[in-house]
């Protein structure tokens, strides 16, 4: 339990200087949005690196634990430093302007509030992983086309969040039993997480595009896939 942190320490002594560098570009959180994050700016610094760290050095697993493995891993992390910092910050600030828009709504739709803070809480970026941020820009972009869409014929956005009640509602029971589950079927749970997410999307705003094929029926499939894992 102990290794994959103690594995990341390593690799961080074995990029000092790189790592030291990121730290320090990180503190750029600050001027984002204009400082409207979601959360105390210190902690957000911390979980932005460890964020990142985790992309760096744990993607892929620690084990078997070998000269060899860590010696690709700090290869490979030394290549993935390179303009790291601009690409995360870039998407930081566009995801925290969408944030900042979403909350400035005059007329906001039923659950707005409610949506932003599943997507960005107090602990965000520490509950999501480096590759999911350009998605998470897209399904804030959705949360915009809702809102603008909900001015002009809020029956028919009552409708569509009919669509996906049920499959949010499942979600959150399944979050709520996960903190003593398997390793699948947390994997699954998660898998399911992103899923809703791109249902939301081909609901409210099709034309955003979605990351691969979704429906209720594949839904439908998913949740019971979570059902059956160990």
């Amino acid at each position: 339990a102990a290794t994959p942190a103690g594995f990341q320490r390593r690799c961080e002594l074995a990029l000092k200087d790189e790592t030291v560098w990121l730290q320090r570009e990180l503190k750029d959180l600050r001027t984002l949005a204009g400082g409207r994050l979601p959360g105390d700016a210190d902690e957000m610094e911390r979980q932005a690196y460890e964020h990142l760290a985790r992309y760096l050095f744990l993607e892929g697993g620690v084990f078997p634990l070998t000269r060899e493995r860590f010696e690709a891993r700090v290869a490979r992390s030394r290549e993935r430093l390179e303009g790291l910092s601009p690409r995360f910050l870039g998407l930081m600030g566009e995801i925290l302007e969408l944030r900042s828009r979403l909350i400035d709504q005059p007329r906001p739709y039923p659950g707005l509030k409610q949506d932003l803070g599943r997507l960005l809480p107090a602990d965000f970026p520490g509950g999501i992983e480096f590759d999911r941020l350009p998605h998470l820009v897209r399904y804030l972009k959705a949360m915009s086309v809702r809102a603008d869409r909900f001015q002009a014929d809020r029956g028919r956005d009552a409708g569509k969040a009919a669509r996906v009640q049920p499959f949010a509602r499942a979600w959150e029971q399944i979050r709520e039993g996960l903190e003593e589950a398997s390793p699948e079927r947390r994997r699954r749970a998660e898998a399911l997480r992103w899923l809703v997410e791109e249902f939301r999307v081909s609901v409210f705003a099709q034309e955003l595009g979605t990351a691969g094929r979704v429906s209720a029926a594949r839904l439908e499939r998913a949740i019971e896939e979570v059902a059956k894992a160990d």
